[in-house]
């Protein structure tokens, strides 16, 4: 049975037949204190490039503050679910008109067309989000949650009053 890891594998082999990247690893950990990623087990003086707690992989790599992806997931998220929702409302819509085979009231065909344009404005800003993502990265943690926050409370914000308003229409209250 061979003692190399598969890729992605941690590998308790020796310190001294270890690979390159294992023996940076374990000379890395010599005399230093830093945490397993996954459980936090102290690796100081680790004898493999494995977790001896959890048996979790671990690697050596340079990366940035500012990639983070708390602040990311709730810009994304905000777009998507909120075009997730129109465009499913809108097909149920559609699929009611179309069971019916009547033609729809004023009422639902103003729903409709709030509910199309905040589809439109939410794929909009998730493709332009996604497409622009390392200028979002660029950007300290602080502020990218400030953008991130602040798109969930727009997009949050222009979904109420836009439904508020298609439905208070709808309703005959304007």
């Amino acid at each position: 049975m061979s003692n190399a890891a598969e890729p992605g594998e941690a590998s308790d082999v020796p310190a001294a037949s270890a690979t390159g990247d294992q023996r940076e690893v374990i000379s890395w950990l010599s005399g230093r204190d830093a945490p397993c990623p996954i459980c936090s087990y102290n690796l100081r003086d680790a004898q493999s490039n494995a977790c001896p707690e959890c048996a979790s992989p671990v690697t050596l790599s340079i990366t940035s503050p500012n990639l983070q992806h708390g602040a990311w997931t709730l810009a994304t998220s905000s777009f998507a679910m909120a075009l997730g929702f129109d465009v499913v409302t809108l097909i149920l819509f559609g699929g009611v008109l179309l069971i019916s085979g009547t033609a729809p009231p004023p009422a639902i065909t103003l729903v409709g067309m709030c509910l199309a344009f905040l589809a439109i404005l939410s794929g909009a800003g998730l493709f332009s989000l996604v497409r622009d993502r390392k200028v979002f990265q660029r950007r300290s943690q602080r502020m990218q949650w400030r953008i991130a926050v602040g798109i969930f409370l727009g997009v949050g914000l222009l979904h109420a009053v836009g439904g508020f308003a298609s439905l208070a229409v709808a309703a005959g209250l304007f």
